[in-house]
């Protein structure tokens, strides 16, 4: 397959490496499986960047009336800095868009699953009421968004922007893939418990919440690297440990 920015070359899908990288469509970063020029020039892109299989519109479950057009820049370019509203990010290159409602999804970002299930299950939100369990923030600012994952009761809640920024910078770091995930699980989760009357119930409460907030974090980073695989969620959960 050929990418229209990258012409006259063949693309060949690569499931061998884990390394980092940054997608030549889209911009954004990028682990693991991936499609790259044939020819070894250092032109990589996700998978659900490959502009063949990539479908010109969507839809997402959280923005119901938004209508997402895929674009080669994002509106505006030069003149207003963007940003995902899901992972709050800068959107630097390939986007979907919507023209009606003026929002921006990295590709990746949305493929994120409407919920995560397990000893607890998140949800997929937009304005929850809990703080995040790893900035203790409800709203990263008034420009920049992001979306949540929020436990049933919305007791506990987790920025898809903080898994992207640990992400971000252990990439920055170097190494492979499990190099990387490794140093991820060494981040703390501060949960906020003030809500719990006993003790005994804080500490079954945090070890289970903070078991399933770790596959939430695995997930979104999954999905963030452009590798939405249950491989990949399950690489990252084997590694992430109190």
């Amino acid at each position: 397959m050929e990418h229209k920015s990258h012409p006259h070359h063949t693309l060949i899908s690569d499931s061998s490496r884990d390394d980092i990288y940054t997608c030549a469509d889209c911009r954004f970063v990028g682990m693991g499986p991936r499609y790259r020029c044939k020819e070894g020039c250092n032109f990589q892109v996700h998978e659900c960047c490959m502009a063949p299989l990539r479908p010109s519109f969507i839809r997402v479950p959280l923005f119901k009336d938004c209508k997402f057009e895929f674009l080669d820049l994002p509106p505006g370019v030069g003149v207003d800095h963007r940003f995902c509203d899901a992972c709050g990010t800068d959107v630097k290159g390939g986007v979907y868009h919507c023209y009606h409602c003026d929002r921006d999804l990295h590709p990746c970002c949305a493929y994120l699953k409407d919920e995560v299930i397990g000893d607890v299950q998140f949800r997929l939100r937009e304005e929850p009421k809990s703080s995040c369990m790893m900035c203790n923030m409800k709203r990263l600012s008034k420009k920049k968004k992001t979306w949540w994952y929020v436990s049933e009761e919305e007791e506990f809640g987790l920025h898809v922007h903080c898994a992207i920024k640990l992400l971000l910078r252990e990439g920055i770091a170097g190494g492979g893939g499990l190099a990387i995930v490794k140093r991820i699980g060494e981040e703390k989760l501060e949960v906020d418990v003030r809500g719990k009357k006993k003790k005994r119930e804080w500490s079954t409460t945090l070890k289970t919440v903070r078991k399933i907030a770790e596959m939430v974090i695995a997930f979104v980073i999954s999905v963030a690297m452009g590798n939405p695989t249950a491989f990949l969620v399950n690489l990252v959960a084997t590694v992430i440990r109190d």
